[in-house]
């Protein structure tokens, strides 16, 4: 874990190098830094990475590095934490994937002061974390094309039309059609890789031709289940899941918690599992976790 958060780490330094070498070259401002040309899809081009899965992999870094800083006691190592923590909070907020950065201000407040058992320890740490995200709020309201990203463009994947026809065929309408082909086979589905093809014939029926034209998935993992193997896929996944979740909580696992929820949260809008670097972040960590549970069992130090 140590080695592939230092690496992710590394990774969100190169794109800011490779983002910042382009406004030199380019003679650009650095405000255009925060300018569309340079978030979420764009900022992670330079290695060839989905923005969404590129962001689960730095939230879960993100969630380590937490509680090794928590367990420190050496102020050498603390420093390092502290600035791995910043550069990964900046390029998760570059990558602007809603859901994971939504996730993982949850994980953040909500589930790492479980680990803390001294009240006041518990009171600073959450107070550190209200001031970060706060400053992250501000970003997100005053950047023009933060807002646009994570305001505007979440209430229209929400709704039925397109309030700032930012998106030509929002996720909900998408979703309506696929819910539309599981009413009709909602035991055992179509059979597993029908989905594309199932779906493109609905978007056309439906007049979604955008979607015809890029032939998109359903784009929540859950629906993805229902079309391709019914009720008894889905639940099936959602048990997997729910083993997970015990036995992270049994083991008080909160990196184990933290990777089960960004899995949970981003399955409402990504298909996950259908593409090999979503199958091996969850195949891979999921695994891992089971195995060393016990090895993220002890509480940090006082």
């Amino acid at each position: 874990m140590t080695l592939f958060s230092f690496a992710c780490t590394l990774t969100i330094v190169y794109l800011f190098i490779v983002a910042f070498r382009l406004l030199i070259l380019n003679h650009f401002s650095f405000s255009m830094l925060f300018s569309p040309e340079f978030i979420h899809h764009n900022f992670s081009a330079p290695i060839g990475l989905h923005a969404t899965y590129l962001s689960m992999y730095i939230s879960l870094a993100s969630c380590f590095f937490i509680y090794s800083l928590l367990k420190e006691t050496s102020r050498a190592n603390q420093v390092v934490y502290i600035v791995s923590l910043i550069i990964l909070s900046a390029g998760l907020l570059q990558l602007a994937s809603k859901a994971v950065l939504i996730t993982t201000i949850g994980i953040v407040l909500l589930g790492f002061p479980l680990l803390l058992d001294e009240r006041v320890r518990k009171i600073k740490f959450v107070g550190g974390a209200l001031i970060i995200t706060f400053i992250t709020l501000i970003n997100v309201t005053q950047i023009s094309s933060f807002k646009k990203r994570y305001v505007s463009e979440f209430k229209d994947d929400l709704s039925d039309i397109s309030m700032s026809n930012t998106i030509p065929e929002p996720r909900v309408v998408r979703w309506k059609s696929a819910l539309a082909l599981v009413d009709k086979s909602f035991i055992i589905g179509y059979g597993s890789g029908s989905e594309r093809n199932l779906l493109k014939e609905r978007y056309f029926e439906d007049k979604l031709f955008n979607s015809y034209l890029h032939e998109l998935n359903a784009h929540n993992q859950y629906l993805s289940f229902l079309l391709k193997n019914g009720i008894i896929g889905l639940a099936i996944f959602l048990l997997t899941l729910y083993m997970g979740f015990v036995s992270a909580w049994r083991t008080r696992n909160i990196v184990f918690i933290s990777f089960l929820l960004l899995i949970s949260i981003v399955s409402f809008s990504e298909n996950i599992l259908d593409v090999n670097k979503g199958i091996f972040f969850y195949a891979f960590f999921f695994t891992f976790f089971i195995k060393t549970g016990n090895d993220f069992k002890s509480q940090p130090a006082a």
